[in-house]
């Protein structure tokens, strides 16, 4: 497997090979995420930070995670259960860290944590349905 294969665009668990695709890859995910901090910091939480600043606050935790999953699990997450749940477990405690070091005087931690399921769970759960009509996911 080349390194072009497994270099992630979002996510622990989603890596650059999907090319298939690639506008929902790219944009899909990341416009789930960032629209879910966005409508819970407004409408949960009723503050108002700017839509830049989470806009790009999400993309710098979901770059993270990808390159965490370009070293770990991306080639096998969707070929085993187990892998998935790990990957959106450590999607969702980096992207919680990263979002922490940004919001903390806004939003406090248990908040942010419940942001990051929140938002994975919104990405992980499209990506799971998209993979499952592909009919890719868990095939072992």
């Amino acid at each position: 497997m080349s390194l072009i294969s497994t270099i992630h665009i979002c996510d622990v668990s989603l890596p650059l090979w999907w090319w298939v695709i690639p506008p929902v890859a790219i944009f899909g995910f990341y416009f789930i995420e960032v629209m879910v901090f966005w409508l819970l910091t407004k409408k949960l939480f009723k503050l108002e930070i700017k839509f830049s600043k989470i806009f790009g606050v999400v993309i710098l935790a979901n770059m993270v995670t990808s390159i965490i999953g370009t070293f770990t699990v991306s080639a096998y997450f969707i070929m085993y259960f187990h892998l998935f749940i790990l990957s959106f477990l450590l999607s969702v405690f980096v992207e919680w860290l990263i979002i922490l070091k940004f919001f903390h005087k806004e939003i406090g931690a248990k908040s942010l944590m419940e942001i990051s399921v929140t938002m994975n769970t919104a990405s992980y759960l499209t990506l799971a349905l998209v993979l499952f009509f592909m009919g890719i996911l868990f095939s072992h």
